[in-house]
C-alpha cells in the first residue's frame, strides 16, 4: 500500500512537467506566432508566410516524442499550419483561431505561464494568442478592439 501512494504521488507530481528543451520550443512556437500576428495588424490585406511557424512545430514535435499528448496536440497544428496557405482569407483565420486554442490548450495543460494570452472575438466568433493583455484582433482591421481575454 506504502508503494502505491508513492506511485501515486510520483504520478501527480509529473502531470503538467515537460523538459526544458519542449519547454523552449512552446516558447518559441509562441513567438512565431506572435510575429504572423503583428503582420495581421499592420497588412490587413495580406496573408502572412507561416513557414517559420510550422518549422517550430515540426521541431517541438520533434522534441515531443516522449509526451504522446503533446504529441498529438502539435500533430493538430502542424496539420493547421500545413492547411493555411492558401489565398482564402477566411479559411486562413479559421486555421489560425483553431492554431490558437490547441497551443493554448497545450501551455494550459503544461502550467506553462508566459506574457502571451489568449483572446476570443465574439463578432467573428475566433480565438487568437498574442503578447501582453491588450486587445489587438487581426481578423477584423475595422474593430481591432473587439474581443475579449480569455483567462
Amino acid at each position: 500500500m506504502k508503494y502505491i501512494i508513492i506511485l501515486l504521488l510520483f504520478l501527480v507530481s509529473c502531470k503538467g512537467s515537460i523538459d526544458s528543451e519542449l519547454k523552449n520550443s512552446l516558447l518559441k512556437i509562441l513567438s512565431e506566432n506572435q510575429k504572423v500576428h503583428e503582420v495581421l495588424l499592420s497588412k490587413s490585406d495580406v496573408i502572412p508566410d507561416t513557414q517559420q511557424l510550422l518549422a517550430s512545430v515540426k521541431e517541438a514535435k520533434s522534441q515531443a516524442e516522449k509526451n504522446e499528448d503533446i504529441k498529438k496536440q502539435l500533430d493538430k497544428i502542424e496539420s493547421n499550419l500545413t492547411n493555411i496557405n492558401s489565398k482564402d482569407k477566411e479559411a486562413f483565420f479559421e486555421s489560425l483561431s483553431s492554431f490558437s486554442e490547441t497551443l493554448t490548450d497545450i501551455l494550459k495543460a503544461n502550467q506553462i505561464q508566459t506574457e502571451y494570452n489568449k483572446f476570443y472575438c465574439p463578432m467573428v466568433a475566433k480565438y487568437w494568442v498574442a503578447k501582453g493583455e491588450v486587445i489587438q484582433n487581426p481578423y477584423a482591421p475595422e474593430m481591432r478592439e473587439c474581443g475579449e481575454l480569455v483567462k
